[in-house]
């Protein structure tokens, strides 16, 4: 599709559009010359290797160059540009303006010199008003917060704190269409979970001072299990709430082996205590081939503790 890209919308809504100055508008307004380039800029490859540079911790942007690289993800993000609409462009352009600003903001909060990963992602959950904005936020998080080339002790604790599905679920909510990005971040956690170890007893450097989940007493076992059921709690919500139950299903079916039988039983439990019937045939369909696995099936058969 001409439109196609890693954003998943056709573009941002002009809903929350703020007026800027006429002299900014003026000076930023783009041509009809620009079409093809604000296409070519949205393709996957160019567009995550800019949001790449941008969120990269090793990579450190003078003010004009961020300035410059937010601009730039703003407006291919921008519906009038997007789909060469000429009504209402100053609406959208104005929409591209303030979301670069709060683009900035982010880049200040996830290159803070001192802060910890933890307090980086409480000022960025307060960054989701425009949808570019949220959409570069997850992608730091899957990027740098949980990278594989995190060490696997670090790695376990991340996983294991609630602000990290405070933060999923406030991207989720504020833009619905963000859901296959928080899918997808769930289910690199769901694959990593089974092979992350705790080294020692010791807490990550990375948590010093923040307020974590657990003591230092916890083992891995008991980690990987409060990343999992809040794993599955955030399925479940994202379920019911916005209707991505036939993705959600297809992912616990693929990632059923690397599940912890308690977590499996708690999504099972809370989905059938939030939906009634009668279900849709297709609904139905797709949770019995849920329920049909082996790994559910064990996990079904548990008693209740």
């Amino acid at each position: 599709e001409p439109t196609a890209s890693v954003f998943d919308a056709s573009a941002v809504s002009t809903s929350s559009a703020h007026k800027g100055s006429s002299a900014l508008l003026e000076r930023s307004a783009p041509t009809a010359d620009l079409g093809g380039v604000l296409e070519d800029l949205r393709s996957p490859a160019i567009l995550e290797a800019l949001v790449a540079s941008f969120v990269d911790p090793s990579t450190s942007l003078a003010a004009r160059e961020c300035s410059a690289l937010a601009r730039l993800l703003a407006l291919v993000s921008v519906d009038d540009s997007w789909l060469g609409v000429p009504r209402g462009g100053e609406d959208g352009l104005a929409t591209a303006i303030v979301a670069a600003e709060e683009l900035e903001r982010l880049y200040q909060a996830v290159h803070h010199p001192t802060h910890s990963w933890l307090v980086c992602m409480g000022n960025v959950t307060r960054l989701q008003h425009h949808a570019v904005t949220s959409f570069v936020g997850l992608r730091w998080l899957s990027t740098i917060v949980l990278s594989k080339r995190i060490a696997s002790h670090d790695l376990l604790l991340r996983m294991s704190q609630p602000m990290l599905f405070v933060f999923l679920r406030g991207a989720v909510d504020a833009h619905p269409l963000q859901a296959r990005s928080v899918l997808g971040v769930l289910e690199h956690m769901l694959t990593e979970l089974p092979y992350l170890e705790l080294r020692g007893t010791a807490l990550s450097e990375g948590l010093m001072g923040d307020v974590v989940t657990g003591s230092r007493l916890q083992s891995a076992q008991q980690h990987r299990l409060a990343s999992g059921c809040m794993i599955a709690s955030m399925l479940v919500y994202l379920s019911v709430e916005h209707e991505c139950w036939l993705q959600v299903f297809r992912l616990v079916r693929s990632t059923a082996a690397a599940w912890e039988t308690v977590a499996l039983r708690l999504f099972i439990d809370e989905l059938f205590s939030l939906v009634r019937t009668p279900f849709s045939p297709c609904f139905a369909r797709e949770v019995a081939r849920v329920l049909a696995s082996p790994e559910m099936l064990e996990a079904c058969s548990m008693r209740p503790a």
